[in-house]
C-alpha cells in the first residue's frame, strides 16, 4: 500500500483523537512517541494539530477554567432541567458528564454529551446535531434511551442519555466466564439493537466493545451514534471527515471505510463479525498493533481474516489458556464448537466485499441462532451430507439407539430368518411407506430444486411462489398416489397459513379435508391429519364451531384403531375449539384425554405428555382453578427443563408462556413477570424479534407488567406488541386485547388523551371480531379517559347511554362502568347520584373480582373525601389497600393514591 498524503493525514487524525482522550501532556508525549516511532514529520503533525486543538479548546473556556486544562468547568452548573456532576469520559471532540435531574418528585441519573469547548466548528457541530436525531428517534431495550436535549449557555448543543453502568461486553463475558454458547446469546442482544436501527434506516458505523455495555442485570446496551448515518440521508451519503481524516476505529473497521467509501448495513455486519470474533476467541481477526493505522488498513484490506484457532494462538500458550478459561472450556471441547459453523459464520461476515457479507443484521442472527440449536445454518449451504451430520448431533441419542437396533437385527438375523415369512404383509407395508417417503422427498426436493438459480429460476425466488408452483403441481404429479396427494396438500396448506397467506391456505385445507372424507382407503393418520389442520385453520379466523366439528372427525377416525400423536394433537385441538367458545368443562374433558393418550403413546414424563400438561394448564385457569393451573404448568415447566437442560427449545417457551397464563389468572401478576421475561428472551433468540410469536411473548409479559404494577414497562412492552401486530398481522385475534391493555396502562399512567384513540380502535376491531367483552372494556376506558381529560359532563353523558345496555345484559363490566359514571358525577358535585352509582356497582359483590372491588372502594374513598367524610374516607381507603395488598400491586399509582388517603387529616 503507497504511504500517500492522504493516508498520513488519516493516520495524523486517527493519533490526535487517541491523544486527546488522555488528561495530561506527559501520557501524551509517551503515546506520541511510541506510536510515531521514527517519523519525525508525522510527530511533529501530530504534535501542531494536538497544540491547535487544546488553545481553540482553553480560548473557548470561560475564565475561571483556563487556570486548569482539567475539563470540569461544567460541574456543579445546570443543562436544562439537570445538574452537571462529573466528568465521566472525553474523547477527541465530545465530553460526557453524569448529570441529575433537579427539582422533580423523582431521581434520574443521566449522561450529559456536549461538543468539546474549542472543537464546536461546523462539521463537528454538524455530527453532533446528527447524533441527537438520531437518538431521538430511536426507541428500543438495548438501546441508551434519549431523555432530552438542548443548549448549553455557551452555546453547545447537549443531550441526556439514560446513565448505564456497566462494563463492555468482552469484559463482562470474560468477568462471568461464560461459555461460548452464553455469549453467543448475549450478542444476538447487540443484534437485535443493530437491526432495529437498520430498520429505522440508521447505520451506526463504529461498533465496537466499548459502545456495547452490559450493565449489573445483565442487558446489553448499545450506545454512541455519534459518526452514524441515516440511509434516506442524502446530505449524509458522503463519509464523516474531519480535517481529511476518515472517523473510524482501526481495529473493527471494514475494508471501505478504510477506502473512503459511504458505509452502509454491510459495514456495521463486518464491524459485529470483527466483536463475535472477539467474543468467541479473546482476540481480534488480524495481527497488528491496536491504534495503528497504517497496518490495520493493510491488515484489513490486504489479508484474509484469521480464523478463531489460530487467532486465539497467536500470542503463545499462556494466553490461550487464560482466554479458553475465561470462557470456562478447554482446547479440545472449545475448538469443536468453533469449528465448522461458527468459523463459517464468521468468515461470512468478515468478508472483505461488502456483497460477499450477511445481507443483513438479522441474517447474521439467524445463523448464529440456528448453531446455537444445533441447527443447519444458511451460509455451510444445504447439502444431504451436511444436514445428515446436523441431525445426528440434535438426536445422538436416538441415532444410537437405532444404529443399535440394527446391529441387533443384523446379528440376529441367522435365527429370525423363519419370522420374515410370518411378517411379510409387514413388509409389503413397509416398503409401501419407504417408496412414498423416497417420493416425497424427490417431490419437495424438486420443488426446492428447480426454484434456484441453477435450474432457471430467479435469485429472489419466494417461498410463497415456491408453494404456488407446488400447489399446481400435486394434482397432476401425485394423482396416482392419494395418500402422499393428501399428506403433501395438508403440508403446504399449513405452511402457507405459517406464512401468514390464510386464503391460499385455508382453500388447500378444506380441499385436504373433503378429501380425507372422500376416500376411505387412505391411512387414518393422514386422514386425521387433514382435519386437524383444517380446524387449526378455522380456530384462526374465529370459526370455532366449524373448527371444533373438524377436530372431532379426526378423533372419530380413531375409534377402532390405536392411538397415535395425531390423536393427542386432534384432543388439543377439540378442547382448544370447545376453550374459545367459552365451554371450559368440555375443554378441560377433551384436554385430560389428550395428557392420558400422550402417557400411553409417548410415555410417561415425555416432552408430549409435558406439552400436554402445559396446555391442560390454560383450560385450568380458565375454569376457575387457578391453584391448579399453577401447580400443573410448573410441574410441566421443570419436565421440560429436565428434558431441555439448555432452555433454548420452543416447547420450553411455550410453557413459561403457560406458567405465566396460570400466575396471572391466580392474580399473582407480579410473579409472572419474571418467566414471561425469560420466555420474551428465549422467543427473541429462537424465532427473532418481528414475527408473530415474538408479538405473543410480549403480549402475554405486557399483561403481567400491567396487572403487578409496572405500568411504564407495561406501556412500552404492550407498544411494541402492538406495533408488530400492526405490521405484521393487522388482522391477529389478540390485538383488540393488546390495544385495550395498552390504553389501560397509558390510562393508569395518567396518559388519558393517548387513551381515546386506541380504546376507539379496540372497540371497532373487538366489533368486528364479534368480541362483546373487548367492545365493553373499550367503552369504559373511553369514559375513564375522558374524566381523566376533565370532560366530566362528556363522560357522564356517554356512561349514562350505556349503562341501560351493560344492565340488560349484566355485562361483566357494568361495575367498572358505573364506578366511572360516579367519578364523573363527582367531579361535577352529583355527589348523591355518584354515591347511587357505585351503591349499584357493589351489588354484585360476590361476582367482583378483587380488582373491580379495590376500585370501587377507592371511589368510595375518593367521594367521600369530596364531602368532608374523612372518617369514611379512610375506612374506605384501608379496604382498598387490603385489596390492593392481596393483589400485590403495591408499586401501582392506586395504591399510593390510598396510602395518601390514609395519611391525610
Amino acid at each position: 500500500m503507497k504511504d500517500t498524503p492522504d493516508a498520513r493525514e488519516r493516520l495524523a487524525v486517527t493519533l490526535l483523537r487517541a491523544a486527546l482522550d488522555l488528561d495530561t501532556d506527559a501520557q501524551r508525549a509517551a503515546f506520541l512517541a511510541e506510536r510515531c516511532g521514527a517519523d519525525a514529520a508525522l510527530h511533529e503533525r501530530v504534535e501542531r494539530l494536538i497544540a491547535r486543538a487544546l488553545a481553540a479548546e482553553a480560548e473557548a473556556a470561560p475564565a475561571p477554567a483556563r487556570a486548569a486544562d482539567d475539563g470540569d468547568a461544567l460541574t456543579g452548573t445546570r443543562l436544562g432541567p439537570f445538574r452537571v456532576v462529573e466528568r465521566i469520559g472525553r474523547g477527541g471532540m465530545g465530553v460526557v458528564y453524569r448529570g441529575q435531574r433537579e427539582e422533580a418528585d423523582f431521581e434520574q441519573e443521566v449522561a450529559l454529551k456536549l461538543v468539546r469547548r474549542g472543537f464546536d466548528f461546523d462539521d463537528v457541530r454538524a455530527r453532533f446535531l446528527r447524533e441527537r436525531r438520531i437518538l431521538a428517534r430511536l426507541d428500543h431495550p438495548n438501546l441508551a434511551r434519549f431523555i432530552d436535549g438542548g443548549i448549553a449557555p455557551d452555546g453547545r448543543p447537549w443531550f441526556a442519555l439514560e446513565f448505564v453502568r456497566g462494563e463492555t461486553i468482552t469484559r463482562w463475558c470474560d468477568a462471568e466466564r461464560l461459555d461460548l454458547h452464553a455469549r453467543v446469546r448475549l450478542f444476538l442482544d447487540v443484534c437485535a439493537a443493530v437491526q432495529y436501527a437498520h430498520a429505522q434506516l440508521v447505520v451506526h458505523r463504529d461498533l465496537k466493545p466499548a459502545n456495547v455495555l452490559v450493565d449489573a442485570g445483565g442487558r446489553v446496551r448499545l450506545l454512541d451514534f455519534g459518526i452514524a448515518r441515516l440511509l434516506d440521508d442524502d446530505d449524509a451519503a458522503a463519509p464523516t471527515t474531519l480535517a481529511g481524516g476518515r472517523l473510524l476505529t482501526p481495529e473493527y473497521a471494514a475494508p471501505e471505510q478504510f477506502r473512503g467509501e459511504a458505509a452502509g448495513v454491510a459495514t456495521d455486519v463486518y464491524a459485529l463479525g470483527v466483536v463475535l470474533h472477539e467474543l468467541v476467541a479473546g482476540t481480534l481477526p488480524y495481527a497488528f498493533e491496536r491504534g495503528d493505522l497504517v497496518a490495520a488498513e493493510r491488515a484489513v484490506r490486504e489479508r484474509p481474516a484469521q480464523s478463531p484457532t489460530q487467532s486465539i494462538a497467536r500470542d503463545g500458550a499462556d494466553a490461550a489458556n487464560a482466554r479458553l478459561a475465561a470462557r470456562h472450556t478447554n482446547a479440545r471441547a472449545w475448538r469443536r464448537q468453533v469449528r465448522g459453523d461458527l468459523t463459517r459464520i464468521l468468515d461470512k461476515a468478515l468478508a472483505k466485499e461488502p456483497a460477499r457479507r450477511y445481507a443483513s443484521v438479522q441474517a447474521l442472527a439467524d445463523d448464529l441462532s440456528r448453531w446455537l440449536r444445533g441447527e443447519a445454518v444458511r451460509v455451510s449451504g444445504d447439502r444431504f451430507g451436511y444436514r445428515a451430520r446436523k441431525f445426528v448431533a440434535r438426536n445422538r441419542v436416538a441415532v444410537a439407539l437405532g444404529t443399535l437396533a440394527v446391529a441387533s437385527l443384523l446379528a440376529g438375523s441367522a435365527v429370525s430368518l423363519w419370522q420374515a415369512r410370518r411378517a411379510g404383509v409387514a413388509a409389503a407395508a413397509a416398503r409401501v411407506e419407504a417408496t412414498r417417503a423416497l417420493a416425497a422427498r424427490d417431490f419437495l426436493a424438486s420443488l426446492l430444486g428447480n426454484a434456484s438459480p441453477e435450474s432457471g429460476g430467479s435469485p429472489r425466488t419466494t417461498v410463497g411462489e415456491v408453494l404456488e408452483r407446488a400447489r399446481a403441481r400435486i394434482r397432476d404429479e401425485l394423482g396416482a398416489d392419494p395418500e402422499l396427494r393428501l399428506e403433501m396438500s395438508t403440508l403446504i396448506g399449513r405452511t402457507y397459513n405459517d406464512l401468514g397467506e390464510f386464503e391460499q391456505g385455508m382453500a388447500l385445507l378444506r380441499e385436504s379435508a373433503r378429501q380425507a372424507d372422500a376416500d376411505a382407503t387412505l391411512s387414518i393418520e393422514a386422514r386425521a391429519a387433514a382435519h386437524v389442520e383444517y380446524a387449526r385453520a378455522l380456530m384462526s379466523r374465529s370459526e370455532t364451531a366449524e373448527a371444533e366439528a373438524e377436530a372431532s372427525a379426526a378423533i372419530a377416525l380413531f375409534e377402532h384403531a390405536p392411538p397415535s400423536a395425531t390423536l393427542v394433537v386432534a384432543c388439543n385441538v377439540l378442547a382448544t375449539a370447545y376453550y374459545l367458545q367459552s365451554r371450559f368443562p368440555d375443554a378441560l374433558d377433551a384436554q385430560r384425554r389428550a395428557v392420558a393418550i400422550a402417557g400411553r403413546v409417548h410415555g410417561s414424563g415425555s416432552e408430549a405428555e409435558a406439552a400436554a400438561r402445559m396446555e391442560l394448564s390454560y383450560f385450568l385457569a380458565a375454569s376457575a382453578a387457578p391453584a391448579d393451573a399453577v401447580a400443573v404448568a410448573a410441574d410441566a415447566l421443570r419436565a421440560l427443563e429436565r428434558l431441555h437442560p439448555g432452555g433454548d427449545a420452543p416447547v420450553v417457551t411455550r410453557a413459561l408462556w403457560a406458567l405465566g397464563n396460570a400466575l396471572a389468572a391466580a392474580d399473582r401478576d407480579a410473579e409472572a413477570v419474571a418467566p414471561l421475561r425469560r420466555a420474551r428472551d428465549l422467543v427473541a433468540r429462537i424465532y427473532g424479534r418481528e414475527g408473530t410469536k415474538y408479538m405473543r411473548s410480549l403480549q402475554l409479559l405486557g399483561s403481567a407488567e400491567l396487572y403487578g404494577g409496572e405500568l411504564v414497562a407495561a406501556r412500552d412492552t404492550l407498544r411494541e406488541a402492538v406495533a408488530l401486530a400492526r405490521a405484521n398481522a393487522p388482522d391477529h385475534p389478540l390485538l383488540p386485547l393488546m390495544l385495550c391493555d395498552l390504553a389501560s396502562a397509558l390510562l393508569r399512567n395518567g396518559e388519558f388523551a393517548a387513551v381515546l384513540p386506541l380504546a376507539t380502535e379496540a372497540f371497532e376491531r373487538g366489533r368486528l371480531a364479534g368480541r362483546t367483552d373487548v367492545q365493553d372494556k373499550a367503552r369504559v376506558m373511553h369514559v375513564q379517559a375522558l374524566a381523566g381529560l376533565g370532560r366530566a359532563a362528556e363522560a357522564k353523558a356517554e356512561a349514562s347511554a350505556l349503562a341501560p345496555e351493560y344492565r340488560a345484559r349484566d355485562a361483566a363490566q357494568l361495575a367498572p362502568l358505573l364506578t366511572a359514571l360516579a367519578a364523573a358525577q363527582r367531579a361535577l358535585g352529583e355527589f348523591a347520584d355518584a354515591r347511587d352509582s357505585l351503591d349499584e356497582a357493589a351489588l354484585p359483590g360476590d361476582k367482583l373480582g378483587q380488582r373491580a372491588r379495590a376500585g370501587l372502594r377507592l371511589e368510595r374513598a375518593r367521594l367521600a373525601v369530596a364531602t368532608g367524610e374523612h372518617s369514611a374516607a379512610r375506612t374506605h381507603a384501608a379496604a382498598a389497600k387490603a385489596l390492593l395488598a392481596a393483589l400485590n400491586a403495591q408499586r401501582t399509582p392506586e395504591f399510593a393514591e390510598v396510602e395518601r388517603l390514609l395519611q391525610a387529616d
